[in-house]
């Protein structure tokens, strides 16, 4: 018995195999995800910080072939989440955050018409 891993319309799946019959295809993982990066993850009130939005296979490797549209969305709480959209080129993007209200911020991206893990990064404001 031996297991191979395959990609398929941008899933990571494993065939568990006996010579050349099948026994289980199994989902892996999502082929690509995204990674949203900072230099810290807890700023003070005002304070501005850059974070980083990187597009990675799913072996974490960087993928700097690709060039395309993320979205981005920030929510806080109970308020509405601002959103913007950023054009990765080389696999990566940046944008600054800041905040002039306490408390723990969640950013998440997502890449448009692609399967993918979204990236998570979470940041405290105090």
């Amino acid at each position: 018995m031996n297991t191979e891993i395959i990609i398929e319309s941008g899933s990571v799946y494993e065939l568990h195999k006996d010579g050349d019959e099948v026994f289980c295809k199994c989902f892996k993982c999502a082929a690509m995800k995204l990674v949203v990066t900072g230099g810290k993850s807890s700023i003070d009130i005002g304070e501005n910080i850059s974070l980083h939005v990187e597009l990675r296979d799913w072996q974490d490797m960087p993928i700097s072939d690709r060039n395309q549209k993320i979205i981005v969305s920030v929510s806080h709480e109970e308020s509405d989440p601002v959103v913007l959209a950023l054009e990765v080129v080389g696999g990566q993007a940046e944008f600054d955050f800041m905040s002039n209200s306490a408390g723990t911020f969640l950013v998440q991206a997502v890449a448009d018409e692609v399967t993918h893990e979204p990236g998570v990064f979470c940041v405290e404001v105090q």
